[in-house]
């Protein structure tokens, strides 16, 4: 196999390089130590504080591709819409804060549906 050479004109970076500029004060991924249990730990400063407010964050992306699979697109809006149908769905079996989902499944795009509808009820 052939090596892959990108163009003249990419802005080629080190993964060290990259992770600088995008990591460094101000920037979007901006990092920071913080004590979780104790224990000095690297976090991302602008993190959603839950996942459920990451799925908020995604709907905000409306009619633009979330997910890609074979000739299947989601946009963030339906799967947004897919995860608070089954967050519902789970609560009304009896799924609540702190209970325990399994999700046994191939990568499918099913998959971030149901686990952020775990989650954003409070399921572990």
């Amino acid at each position: 196999m052939e090596k892959w050479t990108p163009p003249a004109e990419w802005p080629v970076r080190s993964r060290k390089d990259a992770a600088a500029l995008l990591c460094a004060p101000g920037q979007p991924f901006e990092m920071e130590m913080v004590e979780i249990d104790g224990v000095a730990t690297r976090v991302w400063k602008n993190a959603a504080p839950s996942l459920a407010a990451l799925a908020e964050l995604g709907r905000s992306h409306g009619d633009a591709e979330f997910l890609i699979f074979a000739d299947e697109r989601v946009t963030y809006a339906n799967w947004y819409r897919a995860v608070a149908a089954l967050a519902v769905e789970l609560q009304h079996m009896g799924v609540s804060k702190g209970d325990r989902v399994s999700l046994a499944m191939r990568n499918l795009p099913e998959w971030p549906v149901i686990f952020f509808a775990a989650a954003s009820i409070g399921a572990i």
